[in-house]
């Protein structure tokens, strides 16, 4: 899963990419957003979701890095120009998280609990505080994505991310840890 690494501010010029996991194919296209104008996105920055994403239209999502240093991203939709989900790696947050499919499904998405697989969390930001969505995740395996029921116990569809704080500089920022530099799976 590879992340197109934006400009914000400045969505004409190309975009480098960094990667989180794995590498994808190479090419890129142009995505049109309402948050960050037109933007080339790396091919191996494309998710498909063959059951799509749950309440929401479109099975192609590109994820968008707009700040290296930041734990998050932006999970944008490639064929609504208005829809982006900011999201982000729940192990930057929460060490012991886990994810517990029944027998069913792990068969039916072809899990077998040795291929890496990469997990995204949807984040909600208010003026006040920061939440994702634990109970729901995203999981990612060679650019196919599901957002999956986690059976674990315990696992909350409001978690507070711990140390963050609210960008208000802003409008529709995404949160930023309060130690900024670190990324998706502990990476700089």
């Amino acid at each position: 899963m590879i992340p197109t690494q934006i400009r914000v501010g400045e969505p004409e010029r190309p975009a480098a990419s960094a990667p989180l996991a794995g590498s994808g194919p190479t090419g890129r296209e142009v995505c049109e957003t309402s948050r960050f104008g037109s933007v080339e996105v790396d091919a191996g920055s494309v998710l498909t979701f063959p059951d799509g994403l749950i309440g929401l239209p479109g099975a192609r999502y590109a994820l968008l890095c707009t700040d290296r240093r930041s734990p998050f991203y932006w999970l944008q939709s490639l064929e609504d120009a208005r829809l982006a989900l900011p999201v982000t790696d729940p192990h930057s947050f929460f060490r012991d998280f886990v994810v517990e499919l029944d027998d069913e499904e792990s068969r039916r998405l072809g899990y077998d609990g040795e291929s890496a697989v990469d997990v995204l969390v949807t984040v909600t930001a208010t003026a006040q505080s920061a939440t994702v969505n634990l109970k729901a995740p995203i999981l990612v395996r060679e650019q196919q994505a599901h957002q999956v029921l986690n059976r674990a116990p315990g696992v909350q569809m409001k978690a507070p991310l711990p140390g963050v704080g609210v960008r208000a500089a802003q409008p529709g920022a995404v949160p930023r840890a309060a130690q900024p530099g670190v990324g998706a799976n502990g990476r700089h």
